[in-house]
């Protein structure tokens, strides 16, 4: 027989030690599982086009965002940039801009730009979603664009008025998590949007101490010349 392939047998293949620790996990996963994978329903068809759909974007990392995108079509279709069934939803009722996660709080904006998704930002702020709301983290649209290294989204989102200096739970702005994880670009557009390069978080941490724990030496030599 031939081998199961693709994304979910990938993401099942990583991380079902993760998954089955949990009571009602493994029940409750696989019901939205029997749905999203029912060929009459909503969520396989959405999947199934972002799967057919040749995104450059559409990596592994966009699939483990995914987990947290099962709970509505409307979240996937953000997450995935599939503009025709967000437009089509929102025609009928833009209450799905409200919509969050169950895990984490994430809307539709959080998803999109942690994905990669521009045009789909793009899409969601002219639907005037709310450009500062937060997850259950207290992380806003911009600290995720930040911490996948989204710089044209991170700049996009501050042209529209995102806060630069909002903070997470953890008090870290979006500098701490491009100075993590989020690259020298995203970086040099929060600067050049206002960052406060000497902003700490809880644990008295800037954003150099961040780029010099995870050897970012690029970032370091920005922090450095800018600061």
């Amino acid at each position: 027989a031939k081998p199961a392939v693709g994304p979910l047998y990938d993401y099942a293949m990583l991380y079902w030690t993760d998954h089955v620790q949990y009571d009602g996990v493994a029940s409750s996963l696989g019901s939205m599982l029997n749905e999203f994978l029912d060929p009459t329903s909503e969520r396989y068809f959405i999947w199934s086009r972002a799967a057919s759909t040749n995104q450059p974007r559409m990596g592994h990392l966009n699939w483990l965002w995914a987990r947290w995108a099962l709970d509505h079509p409307f979240l996937w279709a953000a997450l995935f940039g599939l503009q025709e069934p967000v437009r089509a939803m929102t025609s009928k009722d833009l209450t799905c801009c409200t919509i969050h996660s169950s895990q984490f709080d994430l809307n539709a904006l959080h998803l999109s730009a942690a994905g990669g998704r521009f045009d789909m930002v793009k899409l969601l702020l002219d639907l005037k979603i709310p450009i500062d709301g937060v997850d259950r983290s207290k992380r806003s649209a911009l600290h995720l664009a930040s911490m996948e290294g989204w710089a044209d989204i991170a700049g996009l989102l501050l042209i529209h008025g995102a806060d630069v200096h909002a903070r997470d739970d953890r008090k870290q702005t979006a500098l701490h998590y491009a100075a993590e994880d989020g690259g020298t670009q995203t970086a040099e557009v929060l600067l050049d949007h206002g960052a406060d390069i000497h902003a700490c978080d809880e644990d008295n941490r800037t954003a150099l101490h961040c780029a010099c724990f995870w050897g970012s030496a690029d970032t370091v030599r920005l922090l450095l010349e800018r600061g």
